[in-house]
């Protein structure tokens, strides 16, 4: 995916009443701060809810076990940097949050699977597909409509966020958006910016409230936002509060860009080591030639990786139509192809180390370009 990849807020100290540790506009840091906020989400409601000495600050115990493990490319668990908290926006599209654990298999700010998972809920779901834009360069102006889900369910980025942040995504059910909304505006209006991620933004953290209304003297100048992002939340009405909260958001967003007004990069993976690998490049016949909708599942030893054919991944860039496949040990594998127009194919013991090309109704042909097996690489 040539659109994945890491944008790292850079560390600094900003000038004001106490230190700022990060150095980024203030709009863009408590966008970043609610886009990680885990307590809107129904699996914390129901927690302040089932004891009465329970609140908005309360710790929440035992954590929501749908972000105990992380999804991730390799297919083996990893420790999910929320865990024992529960889902926020970030768990879907994460930042650098698992370099530190695993620099390979951690991805940065893109989806990292066909399918998220979602918490438990009586409707009997545990996951629902990804068909949200990768959020590079996802808010950059353009001149024709874009689509901000594939679905097309929404007109604006704003949109998008408040119907996550009230949505199935984050447990809430279709009829319970009322109750969703009441609950985030009771975590703004009533957060006592003391935990950990309000420390994040230095200075011991600050309430939402004060925050929000942007004039405390004890603020950071790095903390203090511009008048467009103010508002005071003791007499403000909901609604105008969940505007706030999706604008926010947005200036985090709009921060996530990649090359913007500049030459484009070329980056080149010179990693090498001693394990396998396969490429796949699929030729349609009866589907389109190009074979945009094909789903290859790869077999090796006791694993399986599948993969889709997609024509882009987001802003300006596009995917490799040949699918890339990591074999670690294994040096030969069977692959299961599901073209666009229905047909299944199968091949078994292919080589590893080399490109295959596969067409249509026809299995395997010489790979143009390419044609001899190339050294592992892998």
């Amino acid at each position: 995916m040539l659109a994945c990849f890491a944008v790292i807020i850079a560390r600094g100290e900003a000038r004001g009443a106490c230190s700022d540790p990060i150095d980024a506009p203030a709009a863009v840091q408590v966008g970043d701060r609610l886009f990680r906020e885990t307590r809107f989400a129904q699996f914390f409601f129901n927690f302040i809810t089932a004891a009465p000495n329970r609140n908005v600050n309360t710790t929440l115990k035992p954590g929501d076990p749908t972000v105990s493990v992380e999804q991730n490319a390799a297919g083996k668990p990893l420790r999910d940097p929320f865990r024992n908290q529960s889902m926020n926006c970030r768990n879907c599209h994460l930042g650098n949050d698992l370099l530190g654990t695993s620099r390979l298999d951690g991805r940065t700010y893109c989806d990292f699977a066909r399918r998220s998972p979602i918490p438990a809920r009586s409707d009997g779901l545990s996951t629902t597909p990804r068909n949200a834009q990768p959020m590079v360069s996802v808010s950059i102006s353009r001149q024709v409509p874009f689509l901000f889900h594939f679905d097309g369910e929404f007109a604006s980025i704003e949109d998008l966020t408040l119907g996550t942040l009230t949505g199935r995504n984050f447990g809430w059910l279709p009829s319970e958006f009322a109750q969703a909304e009441a609950h985030i505006i009771n975590v703004i209006k009533n957060d006592n910016g003391k935990n950990a991620l309000a420390r994040r933004y230095g200075c011991g953290g600050f309430p939402y409230s004060v925050v929000l209304l942007g004039t405390d003297p004890k603020l950071p100048k790095g903390l203090v936002l511009p008048p467009q992002y103010r508002i005071d939340l003791t007499t403000a009405s909901d609604d105008a509060i969940m505007q706030d909260v999706g604008s926010l958001i947005l200036a985090y967003m709009n921060s996530i860009a990649f090359n913007l007004n500049e030459p484009p990069s070329l980056l080149r993976n010179d990693l090498r080591g001693g394990h396998h690998w396969l490429k796949v490049k699929l030729i349609g016949t009866k589907s389109n030639r190009s074979a945009i909708g094909a789903r290859v599942l790869v077999r090796y030893g006791k694993k399986t990786q599948a993969q889709a054919l997609t024509s882009q991944s987001s802003f300006y860039s596009s995917n490799d139509p040949r699918l890339h496949f990591g074999l670690g040990p294994e040096t030969t594998a069977d692959i299961e192809i599901h073209w666009p127009n229905g047909l299944r194919e199968n091949l078994k013991g292919i080589a590893a180390d080399q490109l295959v090309t596969i067409q249509e109704g026809t299995g395997v042909v010489p790979s143009k370009g390419w044609g001899k097996r190339v050294a592992s690489a892998g």
